[in-house]
């Protein structure tokens, strides 16, 4: 009889070792700006006095911006968009992709129609991006 040679790992402690690298991931690409911008926006640098860096400030940046007219629609606005865009997106979305799964003889037209603007846009990006790095015409300079 054999002596095993490593423990398997239980299904819960395999699923967290799965999600190990894509929760490591999200931290560095996303709570880590996140932070570093909350923190950045609690400390004021004074541009004419550069050697005095940066001091803790506190909220007064963000009272600063709260009390100033064009700051104080700013939410109410972006509450708006989010509840305006977000359903209707799903609503739209949700609707062309019954379309797409309608009983037709011939589907491709539809799909065809619902996805060609989806993938054009990288194909005109790649060209664009092309155009510019020509290193003959590039740059948006005239040919002669």
């Amino acid at each position: 009889m054999q002596a095993p040679m490593k423990q398997d790992l239980s299904e819960r402690a395999l699923g967290f070792l799965l999600l190990l690298p894509a929760a490591l991931l999200l931290l560095v690409i996303v709570v880590y700006p996140i932070a570093t911008l909350f923190w950045n926006s609690l400390h004021g640098v004074d541009n004419a006095n550069v050697a005095a860096g940066e001091q803790f400030v506190g909220l007064r940046n963000y009272q600063t911006a709260s009390r100033t007219s064009a700051s104080g629609r700013r939410p109410g606005h972006t509450i708006m968009y989010i509840v305006v865009t977000v359903p209707g997106s799903l609503l739209v979305g949700l609707g062309l992709a019954l379309l797409a799964n309608m009983p037709f003889k011939v589907k491709w037209p539809v799909r065809l129609g619902l996805l060609l603007p989806w993938a054009l846009h990288s194909c005109f990006a790649g060209l664009i991006f092309r155009w510019f790095f020509e290193y003959r015409h590039g740059g948006g300079q005239p040919t002669r």
